[in-house]
């Protein structure tokens, strides 16, 4: 996570391609000596599987920075895929606290759900340097 000044994304992703840990570290890597720590995270919660990004961008608004949130987004669609399409789930650690996420606590739940059409694939005419991203 980001310092205590700053906040960062939280970005949760369905593993409905049943990854593991393994697999994901493998594909995506990660950071610290050796690549202790892996970019993304597979956890179980309420019966079902689901990968967290532990490296998550910092918070921006997609409105004053077009240019990232296309960045962001495209990676998102490749994330996504990778793990079965299923759905993402996005908000900032300003709003929602990973540590609150538990089975036992009823009141725990998910960030909100990420609408089908903000991940679709940029749109290259506008963004063509990122199609090679």
């Amino acid at each position: 996570m980001g310092d205590a000044m700053g906040v960062d994304f939280v970005v949760i992703v369905d593993n409905l391609a049943e990854k593991t840990q393994k697999e994901v570290h493998e594909f995506f890597g990660g950071y610290g000596k050796d690549s202790e720590f892996s970019e993304w995270e597979i956890f179980t919660f309420k019966g079902k599987t689901y990968a967290k990004w532990n490296f998550p961008k910092r918070y921006f608004s997609p409105a004053e920075d077009p240019v990232e949130w296309e960045r962001l987004r495209k990676y998102l669609v490749e994330v996504r895929r990778f793990f079965g399409n299923g759905n993402v789930y996005l908000t900032n650690d300003l709003l929602w606290s990973w540590s609150e996420l538990s089975d036992e606590n009823p009141w725990s739940d998910l960030p909100l759900r990420l609408d089908e059409i903000y991940l679709e694939e940029p749109d290259y005419q506008q963004y063509p340097h990122l199609k090679d991203v």
